[in-house]
């Protein structure tokens, strides 16, 4: 389960993430951007621990695995399966998020004959 809430969390979260900052969709205005982006955080993980938190913990952040881990609530051996688990969704929600975004010359670097100068 944390795997698939970590790219629930990937995708939503960093989605939002850039298309606010990376494909200017607030515009020029970077607080809506940065509301938008805390929102989605926000919203998503308190979906998320309705969702898997009675089944995982909600461990969809590596960093809680090590708290965790360091307050002796986990094992190592399980602490390992959860940091396994969440890269591997990280990863899977970057990939379908990579999918999901709208891929334009702008961004590989190139113009097309339309739009070079002269």
């Amino acid at each position: 389960m944390s795997s698939l809430g970590t790219a629930i969390l990937v995708f939503f979260s960093v989605g939002v993430a850039t298309l606010m900052f990376g494909f200017r969709l607030a515009g020029a205005s970077v607080a809506a951007g940065v509301v938008a982006t805390a929102l989605t955080f926000g919203l998503t993980l308190l979906a998320l621990v309705y969702m898997i938190g009675p089944i995982s913990g909600s461990h969809v952040n590596p960093a809680v695995t090590v708290g965790a881990l360091l307050t002796g609530r986990m094992p190592l051996a399980e602490a390992v399966g959860y940091w396994i688990a969440q890269f591997a969704g990280g990863i899977v929600g970057a990939l379908v998020l990579w999918v999901a975004l709208p891929r334009g010359e702008h961004q590989a670097g190139r113009r097309s004959a339309a739009t070079r100068p002269g």
